[in-house]
């Protein structure tokens, strides 16, 4: 009798197996899909992140080793809308480590490439009609025009009547770039004086070059640090 209790119990049976089951997994819904994270330990770090539009078509699933310290470890992949595999790899401790392949969204090669660590050992693209071209970066960051040189020059410019209380004083912006190439940063806090007086003086740039994954203009995050030094500015990073 007791035997045949246990093996009729389902997960749904046992409420504290449920909670734990429901715990492991996340949904967050975005305007163009929805994300799930599923936490494989009790401490929350060994995750599996998948993405999904929001009729349920897979675009997206990367492992994690360390999800809170965003550290990829295993296999990733991507799919475009119409089921075809993207592209895919493996990460080793957050680095790209092995055979990289990416498609057409007819299925047809674009890329293949060897990484050791993060670097590309060798590789080869293809045109659509399947002849061999030079390879661009698969991953381009966003760049202001000109670059970092020109960007110092346009942030000393912006800045020259801004004076801080005392020195050194550094300050740290965070932004985007749309995939036209309009960049907004984000409004500082109402309490920090010189933040928001930077991001006022700086805010209305020309248009950036948009970040791209494989050829692709894409949306991208950026970050601003500055630094205030006897009357000068420098830049960080950017």
């Amino acid at each position: 009798m007791l035997v045949g209790l246990l093996v009729g119990m389902t997960d749904e049976d046992d409420p504290r197996l449920a909670k734990r089951l429901k715990d492991r997994v996340q949904r967050k819904e975005y305007l163009d899909g929805i994300e799930e994270i599923t936490f494989n330990d009790r401490r929350k770090e060994n995750a599996t992140v998948r993405y999904y539009t929001k009729d349920g078509r897979r675009l997206s699933e990367e492992h994690y080793s360390n999800y809170q310290l965003r550290i990829k470890h295993g296999r990733t992949q991507f799919w475009y809308t119409n089921g075809q595999l993207h592209w895919a790899c493996d990460f080793n401790n957050n680095q790209i480590n092995g055979p990289f392949f990416s498609y057409y969204e007819d299925g047809s090669l674009k890329r293949k490439e060897l990484y050791k660590w993060g670097y590309v050992k060798s590789g080869q693209c293809y045109s659509p009609e399947g002849e061999r071209t030079e390879c661009e970066p698969f991953i381009q960051r966003a760049d202001f025009p000109g670059g970092r040189d020109k960007f110092l020059a346009f942030v000393r410019d912006r800045l020259k009547h801004v004076k801080p209380a005392q020195y050194p004083a550094f300050v740290t912006l965070e932004g985007s770039v749309w995939v036209d190439g309009t960049a907004y940063l984000k409004r500082p806090a109402p309490d920090r004086d010189l933040f928001i007086q930077v991001a006022d003086s700086i805010g209305i740039m020309p248009a950036w070059r948009p970040a791209k994954v494989d050829g692709v203009p894409v949306q991208s995050g950026f970050q601003v640090i500055l630094a205030f030094r006897e009357g000068t500015v420098f830049v960080y990073d950017y």
